[in-house]
């Protein structure tokens, strides 16, 4: 009995742990590193993209890899413990595929509570008639993206839309807090990732590709 009381009288410990997080950890102790950065690596497939992998460089002066690299499968948790410890991908354009990753990881929890085609009407609605639709990447998806008819006055609308909202500010709040991007280039980044995000989820280069749009 005493070994099972254990488990009601010991608070768990949430602390994340990864052996990349003690990689990057033991990286600010050797000299010879100048900076940490992870890689993305999200290559298409015939219709999509393959698994996505997280590699993790540590640079010298010059730029270099002083050390291999280590590599792991793309996962949720890891992406965002290493954003808590403020690690860049490794160029701007990295770091809009990692944040299109991130956003889906996000964006999961409005989907599931309110259904695919609810979820679907409310994101497209909000987004065209938010800042984001000015933006020229994110205008050419929503013009191939299907329209429904939906009431933004009901409550479900505006639960729907905070939740997407919180989401997108909770990505938007990494890249400046987090990672310490100055606001324009956070802009660019956050930006590209709605445009993704929509692209994949729309089917938009998919349905391109094969001659449908």
């Amino acid at each position: 009995m005493t070994d099972l009381l254990d488990y009601f009288l010991q608070k768990p410990d949430e602390t994340y742990n990864h052996l990349l997080l003690h990689a990057v950890d033991e990286a600010t102790k050797h000299p010879e590193v100048n900076k940490v950065v992870v890689e993305v690596s999200r290559p298409r497939d015939l219709l999509g993209f393959k698994p996505a992998k997280l590699y993790l460089h540590q640079l010298g002066e010059a730029g270099q890899d002083v050390h291999p690299y280590q590599k792991e499968d793309w996962d949720d948790a890891l992406n965002e413990a290493l954003v808590k410890r403020g690690i860049r991908a490794q160029s701007t354009e990295n770091e809009k595929v990692r944040c299109t990753l991130a956003l889906r990881a996000a964006l999961q929890a409005p989907e599931i509570r309110f259904g695919d085609g609810y979820y679907n009407a409310v994101l497209v609605h909000h987004i065209m008639n938010g800042p984001f639709a000015l933006h020229p990447t994110v205008e050419s998806i929503l013009k191939n993206v299907f329209r429904s008819g939906i009431d933004p006055s009901c409550r479900t609308y505006a639960e729907c839309k905070s939740v997407i909202d919180t989401a997108i500010r909770g990505r938007a709040m990494e890249l400046v807090e987090n990672l310490q991007y100055e606001i324009p280039e956070a802009e660019e980044i956050l930006t590209a990732a709605i445009a993704q995000y929509l692209d994949e989820r729309f089917s938009v280069t998919n349905r391109r590709s094969m001659g449908f749009l």
